[in-house]
């Protein structure tokens, strides 16, 4: 399909996926859809936590996800109901979240160690 200024777009092949920068868009939602489905539920732990922080980390560690993605895109390309690119954004997308993830909620677990040891709302009661 022909863009605004005439010229068309070279898809690759049957991939889904239109050129690189659309494979790394998916993996990007992917991870955002990661973070807001396996991550936010850690609000629930938060009266059990020291801080915030804390309850971002736990987000983060829960919503890393590398073998569900590998079992669901096997799956879908068995049964042909995904395809390659899509299937290798997937994983990209769980991949990276196996390194980003844990790293990010290690960081946050170090300066909420380094930080006070009450939570900013409870500090200020006497």
């Amino acid at each position: 399909m022909p863009d605004a200024h005439g010229h068309g777009q070279q898809p690759l092949g049957d991939t889904g996926v239109d050129a690189f920068g659309g494979a790394a868009a998916v993996a990007f939602q992917v991870q955002l859809a990661l973070l807001v489905v396996r991550g936010l539920p850690a609000v629930v732990y938060r009266p059990a936590l020291a801080n915030v922080r804390e309850v971002a980390a736990v987000g983060l560690l829960q919503a890393t996800s590398l073998p569900y993605n590998v079992a669901a895109t096997t799956i879908g390309l068995q049964l042909d109901a995904i395809r390659p690119a899509n299937a290798a954004a997937l994983v990209a997308a769980g991949l990276f979240s196996v390194i980003i993830f844990p790293t990010i909620s290690l960081q946050l677990l170090r300066s909420s160690a380094k930080g006070p040891s009450t939570a900013p709302e409870q500090a200020f009661v006497h």
